[in-house]
């Protein structure tokens, strides 16, 4: 694999367009997916990574 780009952002700033990357039909199973480490709540600061395989 080789990242693209490493993003900071707010929760809800992640586009509907990256939820349907990330493999997940909805915001709120991303949410829930996403939640290992503690609840995220719309202002919860997530890394977005982008990359493709080579």
């Amino acid at each position: 694999m080789e990242i693209d780009a490493i993003d900071l952002l707010p929760f809800y700033a992640i586009s509907d367009d990256d939820v349907r990357r990330a493999g997940e039909a909805d915001r709120e199973s991303l949410r829930k997916r996403a939640a290992h480490a503690g609840p995220i709540r719309d202002d919860t600061v997530l890394y977005r990574i982008e990359f493709h395989v080579v």
